[in-house]
């Protein structure tokens, strides 16, 4: 029992003597790949780790838009511009389709006038030019006609040697082709005046409907249906 012990001290000791004996260089090896795997495991734990003092930065495209302006006081807001509506023509109102603070657009319709004698007036002054230019052509073909009895007449005086037409009948209907153009010429003035007075009807239906010049609110309402 006593030499079994003295065995195992004997391979104790030769254990210890082992790694006792190990170059000092080797050991130093060891201990250095130690420590750098230590420091390799620090910095990378480090370097991914959030620091939480760290500046981030959100990017956004740059678009345009309005610029909201924040006025902390008390007053009282008056209008850039103020525009007060009428109308050019005297009618009776039909309709009114805006109400005090409502938001209007330039060209929206506020307020609109009974129409029928205007409409009236636009078919009156559309038959009034349909008729000036069939009297048009009425007066244009009496001309053409004039004027061909005019030309037949000569042709045979000329063939006569004057003997016939008389020169009374070549005269009177010399005239009768001067009062055909002249008719042609009241024909045409009568086509523009028909169609002036249908521009101005048409000019007046327009302006029973009564639109906004601008954009903005209404601030004041003065007439109601039924207004003249």
């Amino acid at each position: 029992m006593t030499e079994q012990k003295n065995e195992q001290k004997k391979s104790a000791r030769v254990l210890l003597d082992d790694g006792n004996r190990r170059p000092w260089y080797v050991r130093t090896l060891i201990w250095g790949c130690a420590v750098a795997l230590v420091g390799g495991g620090v910095y990378a734990w480090m370097s991914t780790r959030p620091d939480p003092n760290a500046v981030s930065y959100v990017t956004q495209v740059v678009e345009r838009g309005p610029i909201s302006v924040t006025v902390s006081a008390d007053g009282t807001l008056n209008p850039m511009r103020t525009v007060t509506l009428g109308s050019e023509l005297s009618g009776i109102v039909r309709k009114v389709n805006v109400d005090v603070n409502d938001e209007v657009k330039t060209g929206q319709t506020l307020i609109e006038l009974d129409t029928r004698n205007l409409e009236a007036k636009v078919s009156s002054a559309k038959a009034a030019l349909t008729s000036a230019k069939a009297q048009l052509k009425e007066s244009e073909a009496t001309l053409n006609e004039a004027k061909l009895r005019y030309d037949r007449l000569k042709e045979l005086n000329r063939i006569s040697e004057g003997r016939m037409p008389t020169r009374a009948e070549l005269d009177q209907q010399e005239a009768s082709v001067e009062t055909a153009r002249a008719s042609v010429e009241v024909s045409r003035a009568s086509i523009a005046d028909a169609e002036a007075t249908l521009d101005t009807a048409e000019t007046d239906l327009g302006k029973a409907m009564i639109a906004s010049p601008i954009d903005g609110v209404v601030l004041a309402r003065s007439v109601e249906p039924g207004y003249a």
